[in-house]
């Protein structure tokens, strides 16, 4: 009987002990937090492919916060981008670290270090204005559109061959 009862307690150890490490390991991780660690700022983007809640973001390449969420912004409520021209689709919220100054003129981009399945990140490039004015809490920027490899590859659309000379195609 005291065997069964001393099983039971270190398997009830066991498990709270596991619990404890797992919140700790999503704590380390960033996963949770208490509490806000720095400042707001919401980014429109016309695409934010590879970004999700979690995501990193990064001041001139340094890590300076992360991603809180990625939500999409009503049809009416779209706005355009100045340069593309393309819609606003996507707003990306993010936090920055308290003790760091984002001016006016900073871009923001969707980045990825390295090709294929590395994680995609929000990078804040400072502009080339150091006087610029700071961004407060609750901020609106304008991101840029990513550029992806498969811009690159895009077809080039459907050849015509009828009318055409066989020998100019290599067909015999």
């Amino acid at each position: 009987m005291k065997e069964n009862r001393i099983n039971a307690v270190i398997a009830i150890g066991t498990v709270v002990a596991a619990i404890l490490m797992a919140a700790a390991l999503s704590f380390a991780i960033g996963k949770w937090s208490f509490g806000k660690q720095g400042y707001e700022l919401h980014v429109r983007f016309p695409n934010a492919t590879g970004i999700a809640a979690n995501s990193q973001v990064k001041y001139a390449g340094a890590p300076a916060g992360r991603v809180e969420e990625v939500r999409l912004i009503p049809r009416k409520e779209q706005t355009q981008d100045p340069l593309t021209h393309q819609f606003n689709c996507v707003e990306v919220v993010i936090e920055v670290h308290n003790d760091i100054e984002i001016g006016e003129d900073t871009t923001a981009m969707i980045k990825q270090d390295g090709i294929g399945r590395a994680a995609k990140y929000v990078l804040l490039t400072p502009g080339p204005d150091h006087n610029s004015k700071a961004l407060a809490d609750g901020a609106q920027l304008q991101g840029e559109t990513p550029f992806e490899l498969t811009d690159l590859i895009e077809p080039a659309g459907v050849v015509d061959r009828r009318g055409l000379d066989p020998l100019t195609l290599g067909v015999e």
